[in-house]
């Protein structure tokens, strides 16, 4: 089936609820999430912008944030909560969520 990129977009953002739209598409809600994902639309997943002085880069989740500053997931997530992060504040780092 055919969707709209749009609507994607919209429930992504959180504009338009999954309920309506899957109910448009005559779809289950859970099918309607797995063609979002499929196109690389979702629901929950955090994407983070890292910014340190010699360059920024957005990754698509937590887990590519760890890999890319080569720490634990757990000090990500407390970075983001807004906790301190000794390493981070040495080297000039900063972590933001992106829309």
């Amino acid at each position: 089936m055919k969707y709209n990129e749009k609507d994607f977009e919209n429930v992504a953002k959180g504009k338009a609820d999954i309920d309506e739209i899957a109910e448009f598409y005559g779809v289950s809600r859970e099918n309607l999430r797995k063609a979002m994902n499929r196109k690389g639309y979702y629901l929950r997943k955090t994407r983070i912008k890292i910014v340190s002085p010699s360059k920024t880069k957005v990754v698509k989740s937590i887990s590519s944030c760890a890999y890319e500053l080569k720490v634990s997931e757990r000090t990500i997530r407390n970075a983001l909560k807004g906790e301190r992060v000794k390493l981070f504040e040495e080297l000039g780092i900063k972590l933001e969520v992106v829309e």
